[in-house]
């Protein structure tokens, strides 16, 4: 069963759905990480605690670049190796390689990720000043103000 993180924004009556992440997104790994999203509930999320989770989805991405560098730095000593086969050699490149074009993808992935959390979070900050709120649920589709954990 596939389950989703859902955002609302909503004036604790009227739930308005802004879009939802399957949990193969870091977008969902984040709130659930944190109990931002409860499930079969909504609760109502800060600025804050959603630029926590920026800040976690943008040093996974970080840790990816660390990875990138060690598979560069090895690149750079296999060309060095004139004793080893060249066939062997660009072999072993073309997999650092192909390794690298991957991790690039998943940087993207969790840049993109961190981007639709830092817009939350500022439908977060200015909901309040028009006497809404942002909320995030799991599995919940149609919440009412019953759903809503305090």
């Amino acid at each position: 069963m596939s389950q989703y993180v859902s955002f609302y924004i909503s004036d604790g009556e009227q739930f308005i759905s802004l879009d939802e992440f399957s949990r193969s997104t870091e977008i969902y790994k984040a709130m659930v990480d944190f109990g931002y999203a409860p499930s079969g509930k909504v609760r109502q999320v800060s600025s804050e605690e959603l630029q926590t989770a920026v800040n976690v989805v943008l040093s996974k991405a970080e840790a990816v670049k660390d990875s990138i560098s060690f598979y560069r730095r090895m690149i750079k000593h296999i060309q060095d190796c004139s004793n080893v086969d060249l066939d062997e050699r660009l072999k072993a490149i073309s997999d650092y390689e192909d390794q690298i074009d991957g991790l690039d993808s998943e940087i993207e992935w969790y840049n993109t990720g961190a981007d639709i959390l830092r817009v939350y979070a500022n439908i977060a900050s200015n909901a309040d000043y028009h006497g809404n709120a942002l909320y995030a649920g799991i599995d919940i589709s149609e919440p009412t103000a019953a759903d809503i954990l305090n």
